[in-house]
Parts: structure tokens; sequence; C-alpha cells
């Protein structure tokens, strides 16, 4: 088990209801993943990751990364029949890291277990028709 230690950046906290669905997107930022055990959290780097929580049918999911530095920078967020969608950016291969801009969608689905999964395109699925 990896022990993160990381401070939330507040300001950056997104919350979305909708049809019964209520859907959290956070910052941890500075995250030590075990890098350091004496380290204050936060402190360990200029990381940062988004998360995605989701509370339906009276249970909380457990986190799910939807992006962070270098990957996908969350800009909206989508509720409809059960399924959410991420909306963002992503980085080009000429883009700085402060300045994604690749238009990007991310599609998730809550389990009947009240786990959270990533749908991913047709095009990106194994043995997809081509």
């Amino acid at each position: 088990m990896i022990a993160l230690r990381a401070t939330e950046y507040c300001d950056a906290r997104t919350v979305k209801t909708e049809h019964g669905i209520t859907v959290a997107i956070y910052t941890a930022e500075g995250a030590c993943a075990a890098q350091d055990p004496q380290a204050q959290p936060g402190t360990c780097s200029n990381n940062w990751v988004r998360y995605m929580v989701v509370l339906a049918n009276q249970k909380i999911t457990p986190p799910v990364e939807v992006g962070g530095k270098g990957r996908m920078t969350d800009t909206g967020v989508r509720i409809s029949s059960g399924t959410i969608e991420v909306k963002g950016r992503s980085l080009g291969p000429k883009d700085s890291m402060c300045c994604p801009s690749v238009p990007e969608t991310k599609t998730f689905k809550i389990s009947p277990s009240g786990r959270i999964h990533q749908v991913l395109p047709l095009a990106a699925r194994p043995n997809a028709a081509k």
C-alpha cells in the first residue's frame, strides 16, 4: 500500500449535483507517495493530481484519478443518466506545462458495487472493430 502525503488546494475544488448524484473533484498538491516519511504534507514537489469521488445511492465511491500535472486539466463536469463526463484539456506536442490546448473528455460510470470506472472510447478499447 502506498501512503499518499499531500495537501488539498481548496480553491480548485469542483462540486456538482444533478439527478441525485453529487460529484466532487479535488486537487492533491505536493503528493509524496511514500517518498519521505519525515516531509510535511504538500512539500515534496510542485506535483498535483485531480481526483474524483461520487455520492450516489447513499454510497461514496473510492477516489479515482481524473487528471493532473502533465495530464488532463479538467474544466467542467456533466452528469446524465448515471454517466459522468469530465471535460478538460491535455497537453499537445508543442504546449508548455501551463497551457494545455487539446480538448479531452473522460467518461465514467458507477458500477452496481459502488465503484467508479472509466468508459474508454470505442477506438481505445482492446479488440475494437476497425
